[in-house]
């Protein structure tokens, strides 16, 4: 989980993105064994959009969003 105070809905989504990306671009080796191609699916929600007004209404939202991710087929960043 990250938690981005002070940001937008539309900002966190750019922060969720780049760090797919970021992740995505990695290799993942043990001495010349390539060990896996790494791939992230995120889930984003925000305080008080779509009835998150508590901590636990936002992470079951996130963790909503982060299932449908997987769902469409893994590897991208789902906020609505």
């Amino acid at each position: 989980m990250v938690l981005l105070t002070n940001s937008a809905l539309g900002a966190s989504c750019v922060t969720a993105e780049r760090l797919r990306c970021s992740i995505g671009d990695k290799a993942f080796v043990s001495g010349a064994l390539h060990l896996a191609d790494v791939t992230v699916s995120i889930g984003v929600s925000q305080f008080g959009r779509d009835g998150g007004d508590t901590v636990e209404a936002i992470l079951r939202m996130a963790d909503r969003r982060l299932y449908i991710a997987k769902h469409l087929g893994r590897n991208r960043v789902i906020a609505a």
